[in-house]
């Protein structure tokens, strides 16, 4: 009897054993099934192909949709180039002298406008000395040898009233800027790109903001034009004159300048058509309905609603002009 009661316990337990792989496996199978013919979530780029390293982008005509376009064309351009700018030098009267005395921004200018000086001065003692030999040489009341003496110190003295001036130049210090400044007088320095130089001319009127005068807007004036360009930064620096407000504008303060550049004729695009990517920028031109070109340009200027392409477009290709940023992502994989 014993054994026959622990057969048939054995047997339920086979039993429930059975069942519950059965219904284990039974799931399983069903979880097969849902996974293998539900369909894979949409991609939010689905449809889209990206061509030749990013340049070209194909989309369905819903996707495309997304996108608006406008012709570029030929028009009168205005721009307003704003670049930053700082104070090197004030004139204030002096308490000893008539002439007018000038403060520089630090030490290092301080020092190569004193060797300018110097310099002059040197020149000028040591051409007066030989114009004096040379007029004994011609009366035989000097030697030939002190006249060459004298001529080699006067070259040698100009060579060195040269290489002050240089120093300063590179500075974009003009010192016939410095030595006819008038009491009450300021005189700022700006970097300007050389791709924007054109626009700037001798004499032409800025707005300048100063960091520490939020309140003020002042007028200044274009003074000087450098002659060579940063090889590292690729800008000319530009001088501009204005009052020094009472004493109000301090050597080394800090401005913004604000020059409005000659008008001129050529293809201007919304600023938000234009994306910066790779220290370049670009713009996306509709080529046809559902393909996108990406495009380098050139830019030369700017207002507060245009940029002005100078290279890259030309006049009637569709321009993207709305959501220029989105084919930016997909172009450069971002």
């Amino acid at each position: 009897m014993p054994t026959i009661v622990h057969s048939f316990r054995q047997s339920r337990l086979i039993y429930a054993i059975v069942v519950s792989c059965s219904v284990i496996l039974c799931a399983l199978w069903c979880s097969s099934c849902t996974t293998s013919t539900a369909p894979p979530p949409a991609s939010p780029s689905a449809g889209i192909s990206i061509l030749h390293g990013g340049e070209t982008i194909t989309m369905s005509k819903e996707q495309a949709g997304r996108f608006e376009t406008l012709p570029t064309q030929e028009k009168p351009f205005t721009g307003v180039l704003k670049v930053p700018a700082h104070v090197v030098a004030t004139s204030i009267s002096s308490n000893v002298t008539t002439t007018p005395l000038v403060l520089l921004e630090n030490d290092i200018i301080e020092q190569l406008y004193g060797d300018f000086r110097k310099s002059r001065a040197g020149y000028a003692r040591a051409q007066t000395q030989y114009l004096r030999l040379k007029e004994l040489v011609q009366n035989n009341a000097a030697s030939g040898k002190d006249l060459l003496d004298a001529e080699t110190d006067m070259n040698q003295n100009f060579a060195s009233l040269q290489e002050a001036e240089s120093k300063l130049l590179q500075l974009g210090i003009y010192t016939k800027e410095l030595n006819e400044m008038k009491a009450g007088e300021a005189l700022l320095i700006c970097d300007i790109p050389e791709s924007r130089i054109g626009g700037v001319k001798a004499g032409e009127s800025t707005i300048i903001e100063f960091n520490a005068l939020p309140s003020e807007q002042l007028h200044g004036r274009v003074t000087s034009i450098g002659s060579s360009i940063d090889p590292q930064t690729r800008t000319i620096k530009v001088g501009i004159e204005l009052s020094s407000r009472g004493g109000k504008i301090k050597p080394g303060m800090f401005a913004k300048v604000s020059i409005t550049e000659n008008e001129t004729l050529g293809i201007s695009v919304p600023r938000t058509a234009v994306v910066n990517a790779e220290a370049k920028t670009f713009v996306f031109v509709c080529t046809a309905d559902t393909v996108f070109s990406r495009r380098a340009v050139v830019i030369a200027g700017d207002n507060a609603e245009e940029f002005f392409v100078v290279s890259g477009l030309n006049k009637g290709e569709r321009l993207v002009t709305k959501n220029a940023i989105l084919l930016k992502g997909l172009s450069f994989g971002y």
